[in-house]
């Protein structure tokens, strides 16, 4: 495919640095190289990295349907009653790991899948719907288009076809229940066949294959619906999904805010001593729901973070820099860049101020230990107080008021070096 994209590609880079001002006649040719080099380095990586996962995940599937298959052949076949338990704990090993592989890696499968639909469906918008093309062109989308349908193929047919059979297995047990001896059937065959089997995308969806006709039917429709209607829609449709989001999350946020503002109320109030196990059975549970607020919502709000850096910074970066453009155009932009410093700030200083309250509340459960009766001193408080609470963006940054600072100084650092080198270039 980068055969017939290279050359296209090389000139498109000696054109735009042709008109610059370099330090020397080589330069041009120079940079181009390099920067075209950087590219296809980037783009192999970025494949080499894609397909060994979608390998590495087709053998694991393929593995759980032999293990499984062998148990299956053995569940028909006529055996002793006393083989049962180990047929039983086998199914128990093979369904533990199955679910420990989907803990592990069904996130990175519901990205991987992700990925394949975006690549699949710009390479078949930009076949349908661009006017000219040449022969080159043409072949090089169509390869891209076959190898993002064979990485999506390839997950969700392995997968399908491993959460079919681990349910056949599990409905095969379920038949043969009454073979296995009583104190079998009332202790462990009751507590491994009521737990659920499945290889899922990020806990959100089971996959089967009905998914195979939902996605090829969804990159159908919204590929008719944006060929049809232009990509306005879907710069609405991005920008009503962020903005959904960020308010669910500031609310979320604030939510949690008050209940910490509640719980700070009780603690200043002259209670029993009975009161506090209360207090401390409260301050758990708070803090156990901002916990999974963090773990359900940490990557999703980083997402929201980047993307509103990223059109921030471009936004500033064309009112700043650019020379020539129009009144509506300068219009357009500034409401893009409120928009979406709107969003920075909002998900910044709601989780921020969440942040500082659950510290705040931790320091005075801290300074109220000995008013506890020494029976929940030694256990409960103990157990409930060492834990972390914070709302973090992707568990690599905990979220405080000196982000905004730093995100602030980012941006314009980046913007003034781009800005000089682009027109000292």
């Amino acid at each position: 495919m980068l055969y017939f994209v290279v050359p296209e590609r090389l000139e498109m880079l000696q054109e735009f640095f042709k008109g610059k001002e370099l330090p020397s006649p080589l330069s041009s040719s120079f940079c181009s190289f390099v920067l075209l080099v950087s590219e296809i380095l980037m783009f192999w990586i970025a494949k080499l990295i894609f397909s060994v996962f979608v390998i590495y995940y087709s053998l694991i599937c393929s593995v759980i349907r032999v293990l499984f298959g062998h148990l299956l052949h053995e569940l028909r076949c006529q055996i002793l009653k006393e083989e049962y338990k180990n047929l039983l704990d086998n199914y128990e090993k093979i369904s533990k790991g199955m679910r420990k592989m989907d803990k592990v890696i069904s996130f990175p499968t519901f990205i991987a899948i992700l990925m394949s639909m975006i690549g699949l469906f710009w390479g078949g918008y930009r076949l349908a719907f661009k006017k000219y093309v040449s022969n080159k062109y043409l072949v090089s989308r169509a390869c891209s288009v076959s190898c993002y349908l064979t990485f999506l193929l390839l997950i969700m047919i392995s997968a399908s076809m491993t959460n079919e059979i681990a349910k056949k297995v599990k409905n095969t047990l379920q038949c043969l229940k009454y073979r296995f001896s009583r104190h079998l059937r009332e202790n462990k065959f009751k507590e491994v066949c009521t737990k659920e089997n499945n290889l899922t995308l990020w806990k959100i969806y089971v996959l089967d294959r009905s998914l195979e006709i939902t996605v090829i039917c969804t990159l159908l429709t919204f590929g008719i619906l944006i060929g049809t209607l232009g990509q306005l829609l879907m710069f609405c449709i991005g920008k009503f999904i962020i903005s959904v989001y960020v308010i669910y999350y500031s609310l979320v946020c604030r939510v949690i805010r008050l209940l910490f503002d509640h719980l700070l109320d009780e603690t200043r109030r002259q209670g029993l001593q009975k009161d506090y196990g209360n207090l401390l059975d409260n301050y758990k549970k708070i803090t156990k729901s901002m916990r999974k607020v963090n773990k359900e919502l940490s990557f999703p709000t980083f997402v929201a973070i980047i993307m509103s850096m990223t059109g921030l910074f471009w936004g500033g970066y064309r009112l700043a820099f650019r020379k020539y453009f129009g009144h509506g155009y300068s219009v357009t932009l500034l409401c893009s860049v409120c928009c979406y410093l709107s969003f920075q700030l909002l998900i910044i200083i709601s989780a921020s101020m969440t942040n500082e309250i659950a510290k705040r509340a931790k320091i005075t459960l801290r300074c109220l230990k000995y008013k506890i009766p020494p029976d929940l001193r030694e256990t409960k408080f103990e157990e409930v107080l060492v834990k972390e609470n914070n709302l973090t963006l992707w568990n690599i940054y905990v979220l405080d008021s000196s982000l905004l600072i730093s995100s602030f100084g980012t941006l314009l650092t980046f913007g003034i070096l781009i800005g000089s080198l682009g027109e000292s270039c």
